[in-house]
């Protein structure tokens, strides 16, 4: 994800000067780590569509997704992201700030869990659509089935039949295996030293011939 670059409606001034807009770069590893999370969360709500769930049995449910944003911590991303002071940040108005939170969202969402995704398919989209549908394998190929209320709907539909084998991969590769035989008992987790395979593997490794190294030579400027 190369830099994301936001405009802004008016002149900020910053340590380093007015700018007229704002450039959050890729986040890295050290960004995860200094930060621990992001400030972007999905949540699902189970409301009640028609009747009284305690007194009616024919009421049904409706599950709702609700994009929730940690602005506190949203905040020292961008700062982290464009090298400008929080308290600075904090002068911009609410057009602006809107702006940036997108494109911070933009930025962080798609490196957060290393997956890429779908073109056009963010937070707001696919929590809507999921909420729903709640399987990627019940949503109709025709966008006009959906009744969703969401931008761009025919677009998603199209990317979503054009690369549903990518996004079923990306769900494969995200979801948490249970089903994996991996231990019986605590104790077979204590180490009884290297398998026998292991003196071959670290033979061939002592064996193996690297690139030489050219000497570093240092030259001194008087």
């Amino acid at each position: 994800m190369p830099e994301v670059r936001v405009p802004l409606s008016k002149p900020l001034t910053t340590h380093d000067g007015i700018k007229n807009e704002i450039v959050l770069r890729e986040p890295n590893a050290r960004d995860y780590i200094s930060l621990k999370r992001v400030p972007f969360s999905i949540v699902f709500h189970q409301t009640v569509r028609a009747g009284d769930m305690a007194n009616d049995p024919q009421a049904t449910t409706e599950r709702q997704g609700e994009l929730q944003t940690d602005y506190d911590l949203a905040f020292q991303w961008i700062s982290r992201l464009s090298g400008i002071d929080t308290l600075i940040l904090g002068t911009l108005g609410n057009r602006d700030t809107t702006k940036l939170i997108n494109a911070l969202r933009e930025v962080v969402g798609d490196a957060a869990d290393g997956y890429p995704g779908l073109p056009g398919w963010g937070a707001k989209s696919s929590a809507a659509v999921l909420a729903r549908f709640v399987h990627l394998e019940s949503i109709p190929a025709d966008y006009r089935e959906w009744y969703v209320n969401v931008a761009g709907a025919r677009a998603l539909a199209d990317t979503l039949s054009r690369e549903r084998d990518r996004a079923l991969l990306f769900r494969t590769l995200a979801t948490l295996r249970t089903d994996i035989p991996l231990f019986d008992d605590v104790d077979q987790l204590h180490w009884n030293g290297p398998k026998p395979e292991f003196a071959a593997l670290a033979a061939r490794l002592d064996a193996a011939v690297t690139e030489t190294r050219r000497p570093l030579v240092r030259t001194s400027s008087r």
